[in-house]
């Protein structure tokens, strides 16, 4: 199992505290795995390696605001009942 994937397994295995309805999207479960890992381990290895925990966290940091933000956007939109994001 190369390094991508064993980082896309990884992330799979921490989806099941929080699971993605995968059934409302276009892309493939597994595809997106791999691809969100291959680009988050380029990304990891491009920064150097005295930088690179802050990027990382950094990062995750983001993400998770974003991930925040489409949440409350989605719970808005279910509020309003009119479906947009």
């Amino acid at each position: 199992m190369t390094l991508v994937e064993q980082l896309a397994h990884l992330a799979q295995q921490v989806e099941t505290d929080d699971p993605i309805d995968w059934g409302m999207l276009e892309i493939d479960e597994k595809d997106a795995y791999l691809l969100m890992a291959s680009n988050v381990l380029e990304m990891y290895l491009s920064e150097h390696k005295d930088h690179r925990e802050m990027v990382m966290l950094a990062t995750t940091v983001k993400l998770v605001v974003e991930n925040l933000v489409l949440n409350l956007r989605l719970i808005e939109a279910i509020r309003n009942k009119d479906g947009s994001i």
